[in-house]
């Protein structure tokens, strides 16, 4: 039970970041790059879904960022095989 609502906290967390990042992006004043991966993060952390978002994503960046986010692996889990 307490991992169920811990894992809804992160993820309606990570839902209002990436939400205030969107709105950060046309606003000044916010930093919309910022919330938006912090958000991601939140949301990789907990959804299958996402992460098969995000390594779609990481396919389609430059050969040097995909390194540099297989070394540090930003988005993989220690239980997510491969």
């Amino acid at each position: 039970m307490r991992q169920s609502v811990r894992r809804w906290i992160k993820i309606s967390a990570g839902i209002v970041l990436i939400v205030l990042g969107v709105i950060g992006l046309v606003t000044p004043g916010l930093q919309g790059i910022l919330f938006t991966i912090i958000g991601l993060k939140l949301i990789t952390d907990e959804s299958a879904l996402a992460r098969k978002w995000a390594r779609k994503i990481k396919e389609r960046l430059p050969a040097g960022a995909r390194q540099w986010l297989d070394k540090h692996r930003p988005w993989r889990r220690t239980d997510d095989p491969a």
